[in-house]
């Protein structure tokens, strides 16, 4: 039987490449734009794990992932972030594993493996693609994005 995902991101075409992606790799995909068809879905139907945009409107990424972990203990959490500082460690202790936002395929595809397997994710502090813990490229990123904002 085929592991289901349900895939929530309310940027739309980000949401279909991952799921394209994820289906040629043999998962069956659900795919959701906002926070209520997330909860919609996840109460209808069976998912063995579910990845989660971070930054959305109305409901956030972790606002979901704290609803998700209290009624689904079961279901595995991967967030996916442009912004990854911006998690908080209450929400990065609700993840089975990370993502960043523009990452390759083969990433997420990791990281649902590493989820799905039940083991944490490894060296989450080494990877140059997640900036969480004590990354050297943290402060380098938020000074970078502090000089862009206006």
């Amino acid at each position: 039987m085929k592991l289901s995902i349900l895939c929530v991101d309310d940027e739309i075409p980000g949401l279909f490449l991952r799921k394209m992606v994820l289906e040629a790799h043999g998962y069956r995909v659900v795919t959701a734009s906002t926070g209520q068809e997330a909860f919609t879905f996840a109460e209808s139907m069976h998912f063995d794990a579910v990845i989660l945009d971070f930054n959305m409107p109305e409901i956030s990424g972790g606002e979901i992932a704290e609803r998700l972990r209290r009624e689904l203990p079961h279901l595995k959490i991967i967030m996916l972030s442009g912004y990854p500082e911006d998690v908080s460690p209450e929400i990065q202790g609700l993840m089975d594993a990370f993502v960043c936002k523009g990452g390759s395929p083969n990433e997420l595809l990791q990281a649902i493996r590493t989820a799905l397997d039940g083991k944490v994710q490894d060296g989450i502090e080494s990877n140059p693609y997640v900036l969480f813990g004590n990354n050297p490229l943290i402060p380098e990123l938020r000074s970078w994005k502090r000089s862009r904002q206006p």
